[in-house]
């Protein structure tokens, strides 16, 4: 049996999630030079651009599983783009609703029918233990 062709919207959605991942990683690093070229207390600065960076580095590792339609890597992805980009619509700054919108698109396009589908197919779901 051959192996499935990842459906259209779920290439949308990897590569959305690959500029998300880059957008992050350039905020990470603004934020950290920032906050060293200041004369200010930058810890609570250099600790955000941390996590930012760790965001990051997760949401690409889990998006080059989505080729192989690893279901955990579709829950991964989504809960990270929930979590982290609903509350950056509330932010007040235009820059954090772009990634924001990014984010939730991309959530939504991993769960189109066809990308459900290629999932489905890929990496079922096992059956319910103890029944039998």
């Amino acid at each position: 049996m051959s192996r499935p062709v990842m459906p259209r919207s779920l290439r949308w959605g990897f590569w959305l999630w690959i500029v998300v991942a880059g957008l992050l990683a350039l905020s990470a690093v603004t934020i950290y030079f920032q906050a060293t070229t200041q004369n200010s207390n930058p810890a609570s600065a250099i600790g955000f651009a941390g996590l930012l960076t760790v965001v990051a580095v997760l949401q690409v590792i889990f998006t080059l599983r989505l080729p192989r339609g690893k279901r955990v890597a579709r829950e991964m992805l989504t809960t990270i783009g929930l979590i982290g980009g609903i509350p950056l619509f509330f932010r007040g700054l235009s820059s954090t609703w772009v990634v924001a919108a990014l984010m939730v698109i991309a959530v939504a396009l991993l769960w189109f029918p066809d990308s459900s589908k290629f999932f489905r197919t890929l990496d079922p779901k096992p059956g319910p233990r103890g029944r039998r």
